[in-house]
């Protein structure tokens, strides 16, 4: 149990750190868990690549 707070703790100073001072506009990158295909958050394409602009038509 002390050791999963500790891991809690540690998460959580670092989102803090990270997100200190971000304003409601900024970019916040996609976690990599979510860049699955079965998730509601939509991947970047790059349209410069041949493979991914077949999506976009």
């Amino acid at each position: 149990m002390r050791r999963e707070e500790e891991e809690r703790e540690k998460a959580l100073a670092e989102y803090r750190e990270l997100s200190r001072d971000l304003t409601p506009f900024d970019a916040i990158p996609v976690p990599p868990k979510i860049k699955i295909m079965a998730s509601n958050f939509p991947t970047p394409i790059d349209i410069t690549d041949d493979e991914d602009r077949t999506i976009l038509t």
